[in-house]
């Protein structure tokens, strides 16, 4: 299928993991600009990516959106230890060796729902209500999209010259999901990871694929509410399901698109994708995890965060803090979008990483040229028009005075 849905070049990498990985790819139009390296999550493929591929690839950027391990034309392994965060962080990194050449630094684009908690957020969930917790508790919502980019920041980071989470970075660990689901329930009124129990048990790949329509319609519902309701509680995506209820879908999807998303997991069905859920919960992660080196805990490597204000499963302030914790200079830009930012707000997003990384491209050039920074939004604002006018001063200028701003500050 990958060959079906993005006009790009297609490269198949056989990993020393075992499996073989397909990538999107288009090498830059200039040496001065970077490859990017879009990471999906569930339930996607490179596919996801379509906005921002066509978009950053137009702008003259190099171009590496892999279908992650379990979906698309990628290997699609049914052995849940397949889908640890350190294989699969290594596995992206031989895939851009491949791309973009050994030592090729890269920025990391990447997104989905399961990197919204954090220390920082279970504390806020668990100490709002006194709710008991077990040790060790914070997260190991790493998988799939932010997740692997959390670990491929953590095992790689002299691999990225900067970093994009639509979701926040996530520190490894493990969790409970049980407690979560009590403490989120008692924090916000409903739970949030209630599909996280139906993910793991074995007959949810089967259930999803005879109920293709309904899950659709729950992945892109009109009104992100339907997440309160029949996602985040406890037993109400399988109900859902089941129960033959119609909810309007988004308009941000297409009946055309949705075929193609069906087509691409016509091959094994969700059960393979599943897999990072399972892992996950099984504490299949959680050595790869203490083997970090504290210090790759934290970055100095300029930091995009796009939070999505929309979006019912992440509690966006305590998100913004978990970031800041990453990296006490994250730039911070929020879009009025659900958790499917890059696809409902795709305009948005994709003008604001691109005066992310113009803004760093201008602090790079004003280094080396030994200029003074511009310190007011007017000067940013005459840089930025006399050198990227097809960019909204907007958002450029407010993502700029950011960068300026941190960038001279202690």
């Amino acid at each position: 299928m990958a060959a079906k849905l993005l006009p790009y070049s297609l490269m198949t990498i056989a990993t020393l993991s075992g499996f073989k990985y397909t990538t999107h790819y288009q090498h830059p139009k200039s040496s001065e600009l970077p490859y990017i390296l879009f990471t999906h999550g569930f339930p996607s493929s490179a596919y996801d990516w379509r906005h921002q591929v066509e978009y950053f690839s137009n702008e003259g950027y190099g171009i590496i959106a892999p279908d992650t391990l379990g979906y698309g034309s990628t290997d699609q392994p049914m052995d849940v230890h397949a889908y640890t965060l350190r294989s699969i962080a290594d596995s992206l990194i031989e895939v851009v060796d491949k791309v973009a050449g050994n030592e090729t630094r890269v920025v990391g684009v990447a997104h989905d729902w399961s990197a919204i908690y954090s220390p920082l957020i279970l504390h806020a969930a668990f100490s709002l209500h006194d709710t008991a917790i077990s040790e060790p508790y914070h997260t190991d919502l790493q998988n799939r999209g932010s997740g692997i980019q959390s670990r491929l920041a953590n095992f790689h980071p002299d691999r990225f010259s900067a970093y994009v989470f639509l979701t926040p970075y996530t520190l490894p660990g493990f969790f409970n999901v049980t407690e979560v689901n009590i403490a989120t329930k008692a924090a916000l009124g409903y739970s949030t990871l209630g599909y996280w129990e139906f993910f793991n048990k074995t007959e949810a790949g089967p259930i999803i694929g005879s109920h293709k329509t309904p899950f659709a319609d729950l992945l892109y519902p009109d009104t992100m509410d339907e997440w309160k309701t029949n996602l985040g509680p406890v037993d109400s995506t399988e109900a859902f399901l089941t129960s033959g209820k119609d909810i309007p879908h988004a308009p941000y999807v297409t009946d055309e698109e949705q075929k193609i998303h069906n087509s691409i997991f016509a091959r094994n069905g969700y059960t393979p994708a599943l897999g990072y859920y399972r892992a996950s919960m099984a504490g299949y992660n959680t050595a790869d995890g203490e083997s970090i080196d504290p210090k790759n805990l934290n970055t100095t490597t300029p930091t995009l965060f796009v939070g999505a204000t929309k979006d019912p499963l992440l509690i966006l302030d305590q998100g913004v803090k978990t970031m800041q914790a990453f990296n006490p200079k994250t730039v911070v830009t929020n879009v009025e979008a659900g958790h499917w930012s890059q696809l409902e707000a795709k305009d948005q997003v994709n003008k604001v990483i691109l005066s992310f990384l113009q803004g760093l491209a201008i602090i790079h050039l004003l280094d080396i040229c030994h200029v003074p920074h511009p310190t007011s939004l007017q000067g940013a604002n005459c840089i930025l028009y006399h050198r990227f006018q097809k960019t909204s001063t907007d958002y450029i200028s407010n993502i700029l005075l950011q960068i300026f701003y941190q960038n001279n500050s202690p």
